[in-house]
């Protein structure tokens, strides 16, 4: 009897470790893919104006490709390419007029308020009478990248380091949520949606997230280290932004569960498209620059 109980739990063991080993790896493998993605844009950004600006355009091109018909065709090409302008088209006014007229503007809020409403609510409640309509299938593509990716081009004109410091905290977040989820996850967040998110890994991610941009923030030999920023509307808004990360990760996911897909893409083999990497980062762009840039005035 104690023999059997030795082999079971041996067993049992080996399976575990394998499991660990490949959580690990597949950590590894999301990581790098993200930091292929990421690092260019980081580096660009800080020392290329315009060069993070293709990175943006091309970006939106290929989120809309991960949309649209995988066949290629003028029509897609020239949706794909509408998306990338609409994306830069506050760089192209800046330089055309030298203002950043999205800036401020409620006229902008309230069309991309109502923008994204149109386009979430058939998503949210599974209205497959307006997501099999051809119009919605038309703008969809286009528009989801490119109206969440605009918030990221308007912070980029105002201040840059508060854009690369999204982007830190949408990878942080991403990453920790997994790692976290992998290693204690027990009480799925979403069965229906994302089975394999879970909601220690949420708060693990919220947790890490929040405590290592404090520590990038307030570290005063960080290029990001804020002096007067009030601490408390700093911790709200990390762990704010980090909740709708994950938000928009359940949201693509929802996506990809009515399209009966696993991934957008598969330009990272084994871990998807482009946006899946980047589902988080558009909701956090649009927070971001309301929490960031409007509320605490960064």
């Amino acid at each position: 009897m104690l023999l059997k109980l030795l082999k079971i739990l041996k067993k049992e063991t080996g399976i575990m470790e394998k499991q660990i080993k490949y959580s690990i790896s597949n950590l590894q493998l999301r990581i790098l893919s993200t930091l292929f993605l990421i690092l260019p844009l980081i580096f660009i950004t800080w020392y290329n104006y315009i060069g993070s600006i293709i990175i943006l355009f091309f970006v939106s091109y290929l989120s809309t490709r991960e949309l649209v018909d995988k066949k290629l065709t003028i029509t897609n090409v020239i949706n794909c390419l509408i998306s990338g302008f609409i994306t830069i088209s506050p760089f192209i006014i800046y330089e055309i007029f030298n203002t950043n007229i999205y800036m401020k503007n409620f006229i902008f809020y309230l069309i991309s308020l109502i923008i994204i409403l149109n386009l979430f609510l058939p998503i949210i409640f599974n209205k497959q009478n307006i997501i099999s309509n051809k119009f919605y299938k038309l703008i969809f593509p286009i528009l989801l990248p490119s109206i969440l990716m605009i918030y990221g081009s308007i912070i980029l004109i105002e201040n840059k380091h508060v854009f690369l410091l999204l982007i830190i905290i949408s990878t942080l977040n991403d990453s920790s949520a997994y790692a976290t989820g992998k290693v204690f996850g027990k009480h799925s967040l979403s069965k229906n949606i994302s089975p394999g998110k879970t909601v220690e890994g949420s708060i693990g991610g919220i947790i890490v997230t929040t405590v290592l941009s404090l520590a990038i923030i307030k570290w005063n030999m960080s290029p990001f280290y804020l002096v007067d920023a009030n601490i408390f509307y700093i911790i709200f808004s990390i762990i704010l932004l980090s909740i709708f990360g994950q938000i928009g990760d359940l949201f693509f996911s929802k996506i990809k569960r009515i399209n009966k897909i696993k991934d957008f893409g598969n330009i990272f083999p084994g871990h998807g498209g482009v946006l899946d990497r980047i589902d988080s980062s558009l909701f956090i762009f649009m927070l971001g620059y309301f929490v960031l840039l409007k509320w605490i005035n960064l």
